[in-house]
């Protein structure tokens, strides 16, 4: 699993389901050597995703989960939820980057808003084959981690809800950003702890509650839409 992207988001779906296909997840290390292996111009977080999956192949790991996520959950009732261009298409531009004789790279289309999860259920369970396990049973896999991973993000806002009434004016930052950045060690600048070693709670814009009303409607990118939604609890919190 590619310590990269998405995964800073979704892993404890990608976690649960490696599990639940029978297999051992194996958490990729920084890699500096392998951050150098693009074949083009990119950003810094795609970069990082080359040197997760050269840490990986390095390793001999049997499988690298690399999926296409084309949009996330549903989360304001906005238009769409989508990642970023790049997001989604970097299994194609690490199989530029990378050869893969052994065909070790799995990259499923996943979606997690409404429409798409049957998709998803479907896509995972043409995996099965390659992995040992009939369609079924890697489909029931993939039930399984939606289940806990629906469970784990209403468990996160719930956590958060507590938390705030437990800070009550004290003083607070709340960290906005896309979670590839805000929360990899390789490209925070240990910002959350600078915060926190200054007096100030630090609350993840990705944990905050979701407002009533819907984003706007051109605002179809799920990780601007987190950042939306921070900035208006910060307009409605005077610490």
């Amino acid at each position: 699993l590619p310590m990269a992207l998405t995964t800073f988001s979704l892993f404890p779906f990608y976690a649960r389901l490696i599990q639940e296909l029978g297999y051992e997840v194996v958490l990729s290390r920084p890699s500096k050597a392998g951050n150098t292996k693009t074949t083009a111009a990119i950003c810094y977080p795609c970069e990082i995703m080359h040197g997760a999956v050269h840490d990986l192949f390095e390793r001999e790991v049997d499988y690298i989960l690399l999926p296409h996520v084309i949009e996330m959950e549903d989360a304001n009732g906005g238009l769409h939820n989508y990642t970023c261009p790049s997001t989604t298409q970097i299994p194609d531009i690490i199989r530029a980057a990378f050869t893969d004789p052994g065909k070790r790279i799995l990259s499923p289309h996943l979606g997690f808003s409404e429409p798409l999860r049957e998709t998803t259920m479907q896509e995972i369970g043409r995996l099965g084959p390659r992995l040992g396990l009939d369609v079924e049973a890697a489909r029931v896999a993939a039930e399984k981690a939606l289940d806990h991973y629906d469970l784990f993000r209403i468990e996160c806002v719930e956590q958060t809800k507590e938390a705030l009434e437990k800070i009550g004016e004290e003083p607070a930052v709340i960290l906005a950003g896309r979670p590839y950045t805000v929360c990899s060690s390789e490209v925070n600048l240990s910002l959350p702890r600078k915060i926190a070693s200054r007096g100030y709670h630090v609350v993840p814009a990705d944990m905050l509650p979701q407002p009533n009303e819907a984003s706007p409607p051109r605002d179809v990118w799920h990780f601007t839409q987190q950042i939306s939604n921070a900035v208006g609890h910060i307009r409605q919190s005077r610490n």
